[in-house]
């Protein structure tokens, strides 16, 4: 983990861009069609970039431990999301037509367009490799095991979506990971230009994050009472407890700071248009979407600060 100063300040520098990306919304340079033009660009050309580059920060030493680490992990992280989710569902008593939507909300969480940045932010370019099979593993429980739970608790019936599977970061990672595993060296040039390209990914998120709270309509979200508590559960109280839990278990303590910090995560920005996908409303995971992305650039730091006070 960074020690506190660069943490917060790591913070900062992402808060201000995503600042930028609201104060151009606001002038309406950043409107709705540049930002699923935007979209497109960062999942499936800078942000794979980023992911594919960041093999060459892997040593055969340790990268295969650190591959399997992060496999084991990326399960857990969804695994421990959706128990944390069902068990809002039933403390909160969510009623049974939003059961399918919160637990959605809970399990597909914003790991590309926050979790990516954040984490190279605190732990180094390393860390964009690790999201990535982080994300990979998610998404391969989340699109099978993850819909048919979702939609059954609302009373939809959902099946596996191998399409919804294939995302960019997805194939990323596993050229990622096939590239590392062959010990294939990646040119020099070709390496700079993969870093060159994929350091476009954090600030171009970090805008479009801005962009989704300046079009936002706060009156239409504040009555949402529950997602308030499940957000700082999700985000800052559960977080912060595993990582209590595991700090003296855990020897690789990069790996369980992207573990702590992703599941730290908001709610992913698909999410309202998977629901609608699959029948389920999608008003409900937007309201969440904008709660827990607002909350983040106060609960992230918070648990940050937390784990580098105690650490």
């Amino acid at each position: 983990m960074a020690d506190l100063g660069t943490a917060i300040a790591a913070m900062v520098v992402l808060l201000a861009t995503a600042s930028v990306g609201f104060l151009a919304a606001r002038l309406e340079w950043l409107d709705d069609y540049v930002f699923g033009k935007l979209s497109k660009l960062l999942l499936n050309i800078t942000l794979p970039c980023m992911i594919v580059a960041s093999v060459a920060e892997l040593d055969q030493a340790s990268g295969r431990e650190l591959i399997a680490g992060s496999f084991f992990y990326g399960f857990a992280l969804y695994f421990g999301l959706l128990a944390l989710s069902l068990a809002c569902n039933i403390v909160l008593r969510v009623p049974r037509g939003q059961r399918g939507e919160y637990v959605f909300m809970g399990t597909l969480t914003n790991l590309a367009f926050i979790g990516i940045p954040v984490g190279v932010a605190l732990f180094g370019p390393k860390a964009a490799f690790v999201a990535a099979i982080f994300i990979l593993a998610t998404n391969l429980v989340l699109y099978s095991l993850g819909v048919i739970i979702c939609t059954r608790l609302s009373g939809v019936s959902g099946s596996l979506d191998l399409r919804a599977m294939l995302s960019g970061p997805l194939v990323a990672a596993v050229i990622a990971v096939v590239l590392f595993l062959a010990n294939v060296n990646i040119p020099g040039p070709l390496t700079d230009s993969l870093v060159f390209i994929g350091d476009v990914t954090a600030p171009l998120a970090m805008m479009m994050v801005g962009q989704i709270i300046a079009t936002s309509d706060f009156r239409d979200v504040v009555g949402e009472w529950r997602i308030y508590i499940v957000t700082l559960m999700r985000q800052l109280v559960v977080p912060f407890l595993v990582w209590l839990l595991l700090r003296n278990v855990v020897a690789d303590q990069m790996l369980l700071g992207m573990f702590v910090v992703m599941f730290a995560m908001p709610v992913g920005t698909i999410v309202p248009m998977i629901a609608a996908n699959y029948g389920l409303d999608d008003k409900l995971p937007a309201k969440g979407t904008v709660i827990s992305t607002v909350l983040s650039f106060g609960t992230i730091p918070a648990l940050v600060a937390l784990m580098s006070l105690l650490g």
